[in-house]
């Protein structure tokens, strides 16, 4: 079993494909990966750390304009969506204190249009537009938030996919690789009626994990195997998800889980990420 978290050098060699700028203006530590299975659905952006404050400056990535503005008790709380098509990306800012004044001015004129607090509209576009380096919003803890936060998306414009923020060059450092605790065999005969489930704790020795005692054995001829693993971000005492997971036999990949872009359709699917015994 391989697992690894996204290279900083990797970041910094991307970066100079895009050179956005960063969300925030103070070095970005995660409290959340992208792709992390949450208890019903896939993680579909990166949390920020906002150093347990609210009202920081968050700042938009590059050119674009803002295409829908978002307010909400619950969810995303209150989100903008900024449209670059330069790219064909838009970026997401979610669980914001307030918005610019500009940008506040124009959707208090909706709500009190609409004579309602929570709203989720489509904003014409190139009216409200915005520069790389402009500060658009305050960071903030609104919505479905544990703790103050900003919750970052990049989304392909056409077709809505999620797609991996660090894949675009925000330099997150991080010098911690994965941990692997334990592995769990399953018998997956279904002729037999006990069927045994054996977890077995993992060992690190020289960067490689092991079993204690070496290999081990299931007279099966249906084996299935998870394992329970997380990674670190610098300077956080969270486990976050792992970005690539690979099985591999005798040098064959036989599966692999690449956190890169998540489709809403497949949120279902993060169910099959858990053991549930």
């Amino acid at each position: 079993i391989h697992a690894q978290g996204l290279n900083v050098n990797e970041s910094l060699e991307i970066k100079k494909q895009y050179d956005f700028h960063p969300p925030f203006n103070i070095p970005l530590f995660l409290s959340g990966n992208f792709g992390e299975p949450r208890s019903t659905h896939f993680h579909t952006g990166i949390d920020i750390r906002s150093n347990a404050r609210v009202g920081l400056d968050v700042f938009s990535i590059e050119d674009g304009y803002v295409s829908r503005i978002g307010i909400s008790s619950k969810g995303y709380g209150k989100v903008l969506y900024v449209t670059h098509p330069k790219h064909q990306l838009t970026s997401v800012y979610a669980h914001l204190i307030n918005l610019s004044p500009e940008l506040d001015a124009y959707i208090k004129h909706i709500q009190y249009a609409q004579r309602r607090f929570e709203i989720d509209t489509i904003i014409p576009k190139n009216l409200l537009k915005v520069s790389k380096g402009q500060v658009i919003a305050f960071s903030g803890n609104t919505g479905g938030s544990g703790g103050p936060h900003l919750h970052f998306e990049m989304r392909d414009s056409k077709t809505e996919e999620t797609l991996n923020p660090l894949l675009f060059g925000f330099v997150v450092k991080d010098e911690q690789a994965p941990s692997l605790m334990n592995i769990k065999l399953y018998d997956l005969n279904k002729q037999k009626n006990n069927a045994i489930n054996k977890i077995f704790p993992l060992q690190k020795v020289n960067g490689i994990y092991t079993i204690p005692g070496g290999e081990v054995s299931l007279n099966t001829p249906y084996l299935g195997i998870s394992v329970n693993a997380f990674d670190k971000s610098l300077n956080s005492i969270g486990r976050n998800g792992i970005f690539d997971m690979q099985l591999i036999c005798n040098g064959i990949v036989l599966f692999e889980s690449k956190m890169d872009r998540i489709h809403f359709d497949d949120w279902r699917f993060s169910y099959s990420y858990a053991d549930y015994d």
